[in-house]
């Protein structure tokens, strides 16, 4: 059998929206006496194999869209950027305020390859008036606002099908009256236009316009699910990919689903501008800063916007000192300290990084951006801190942690009086960057006589062992047994680190000779179950599973008396002829995607 890798991404939010299905309405062509005259439609941009700029004169306009019934997003000529058409959300105003939501969805295809959806947005948006949040596969992604102009935004999806779902918001947090808005141009709606998606490894010559990738500014939770509805059947057009490039991936969390249902929501993209500080010493995958320098010289580390981060004492993950910042030392709102490393790489590598970061939206923000293109937002809410990181392309890239105030914007009597919760503290700390190698292929046929040949991490409550018992090839084989774990139930763990910029299969030969009632074997791929036997097998079974690009961790586990039935009740069980409590692995051959 063929597993498919887990693609989730790190910084989950703290609340994932129901989509519900609605139908679409189809918006009738505006009419002629509106249309501009003086531009001409934008063409498929080269290497897309979707795109789209509304240029048909209805909507949805293809089997790609869907939008909500009661509020559907519709065809306009008031503000396009190029070409006749444009789409536009639902104008929600009323003088009652009442909140409201009208969304649009994009639904790629099962057969569509790891790539970044390209939309241009111009988000008239402000909070608390209005705002626009956007999801991939229900996962909070950003938002956009404050725009009075055309925007690219690129949004980088794994392989298959993904549902990128925009939601545009009227009076999201139900105040009973607005703030006055100032001389604020607040347009009330938002625009789209020339959509398209490019394939790993094509990229779009730069042009004058505003690009803007996983804009900072987070708003303020909404409680309003977003909708989205069956998709039409139109055909879109299309255009041949190019050759894939290198990209740069962000890796999946550890996952506490019993089971795995794939996905693909693996983060990707092609870097489109190169830094212009000078490289740091990271220049080959292998480099460890802690701070214990207690300042910022042991790297060619700089701070740009406010000059807020400094290296102090305060909460450091190990050693003495850690990177801290506060959100009291910025000193208004929408203002953002950078804290920035150049790195100049001959072959692909993966910065990993600690960080603790008790903060919560509206008030601040932390996130992880690469080459001037944002990652993930980084949080933490149980009080202890968290790994997370990114693969990194042969090059010269700068890695950034931006901190940010109040980054929406929103009013200060709505910030003074919004509720915080338990965990907030309002700092960050960052600790122990590191920059590590890609994983080559390998083959682990345990010819050392040990565990040494590879990083092998052997963990758990008893310890796996190299025998000579049973092989599928060659000398030896590891193996674990229930005798091993001494206690009358617990797992033994033999887990390995597998990092790749544009991922690889697995393959191993597995002898089981278990019972489901008193143990059984398992693979992992962060943390999630991908295989799980619990058998007598007269010979070896082979198992092929996909590591997604990233950092992804495979762990071999045996796990004793699987349903806490307890020592008595399992003495008492017979057992199956042939049954050794024991499980023997061999030939695991790692093939990284070149």
């Amino acid at each position: 059998p063929t597993t498919t890798a887990p693609t989730e991404l790190i910084g989950q939010p703290t609340g994932t929206p129901t989509l519900q299905p609605s139908s679409p309405k189809e918006t009738p062509v505006p009419s002629i006496a509106s249309i501009p005259s003086t531009i001409a439609p934008t063409s498929t941009p080269p290497g897309a194999n979707y795109y789209t700029g509304f240029e048909t004169g209805k909507f949805p306009n293809d089997s790609y869209w869907t939008t909500s019934e009661s509020a559907p997003w519709i065809v306009d000529t008031e503000r396009v950027q190029s070409g006749v058409y444009s789409i536009r959300s639902a104008n929600l105003e009323s003088a009652e305020l009442t909140p409201g939501n009208s969304s649009v969805t994009f639904i790629s295809r099962d057969d569509f390859p790891a790539g970044q959806l390209v939309l241009n947005i111009l988000a008239g948006t402000r909070m608390p008036f209005d705002d626009l949040q956007y999801y991939v596969d229900g996962n909070y992604r950003g938002s956009l606002a404050g725009e009075t102009d055309f925007k690219r935004v690129s949004i980088p999806l794994g392989p298959g099908k993904h549902e990128v779902l925009f939601a545009y918001e009227y009076n999201p947090v139900d105040l009973p009256e607005f703030p006055d808005m100032g001389d604020y141009d607040h347009i009330g709606v938002v625009y789209m236009d020339n959509v398209y998606f490019l394939p790993d490894g094509v990229t779009m010559t730069p042009t004058a316009e505003k690009t803007s990738v996983q804009p900072t500014k987070n708003s303020i939770p909404h409680t309003a699910a977003p909708q989205t509805a069956a998709p039409q059947t139109d055909a879109p057009q299309t255009a041949a990919p190019t050759t894939p490039t290198p990209s740069v991936v962000t890796p999946a969390p550890s996952a506490e689903e019993p089971t795995y249902a794939p996905s693909s929501s693996v983060t990707t993209y092609t870097p489109t501008n190169n830094p212009t500080i000078p490289p740091s010493k990271a220049s080959t995958p292998s480099f460890f800063d802690g701070f214990e320098s207690g300042d910022f010289s042991a790297e060619n580390w700089s701070v740009t916007g406010v000059d807020a981060w400094n290296v102090d004492d305060t909460r450091p993950f190990e050693g003495s000192y850690s990177a801290h910042i506060k959100t009291a030392d910025i000193p208004e709102s929408q203002l953002y300290s950078e804290l920035s490393l150049p790195v100049s790489l001959e072959a692909p590598g993966f910065i990993q990084f600690y960080f603790f970061a008790p903060i919560s939206q509206p008030f601040e923000t932390l996130e992880l951006w690469v080459d001037g293109q944002f990652l993930t937002p980084l949080t933490t809410e149980t009080g202890e801190w968290a790994q997370a990181g990114s693969v990194l392309s042969s090059g010269d890239h700068t890695v950034s942690w931006r901190y940010s105030r109040n980054p929406a914007g929103a009013p200060d009597e709505v910030i003074n009086t919004w509720p915080q919760p338990e965990f907030r503290v309002g700092e960050a700390w960052l600790d122990n960057v590191k920059l590590l190698p890609s994983t080559p292929s390998f083959t682990e046929n345990w010819d050392s006589g040990d565990f040494n040949a590879n990083p092998w991490i052997l963990s758990g409550d008893g310890n796996w062992t190299i025998t000579d018992m049973e092989k599928f090839e060659g000398e030896y084989s590891a193996t674990i047994a229930a005798a091993d774990i001494k206690a009358s139930s617990g797992m033994s763990d033999l887990s390995i680190d597998l990092i790749t910029e544009k991922g690889g299969t697995l393959t191993c030969e597995v002898l089981p000779s278990l019972q489901s009632t008193f143990d059984l074997f398992q693979i992992l791929i962060d943390d999630i179950k991908v295989y799980e036997i619990s058998e007598i097998q007269d010979d070896w079974q082979s198992q092929e599973l996909t590591i997604q690009p990233g950092k992804r961790q495979v762990t071999f586990r045996l796990v004793k008396d699987p349903n806490n039935l307890g020592e008595d009740v399992l003495s008492s069980l017979p057992k199956d002829p042939g049954y050794q409590g024991q499980v023997w692995l061999d030939t695991i051959v790692f093939t990284a995607n070149s």
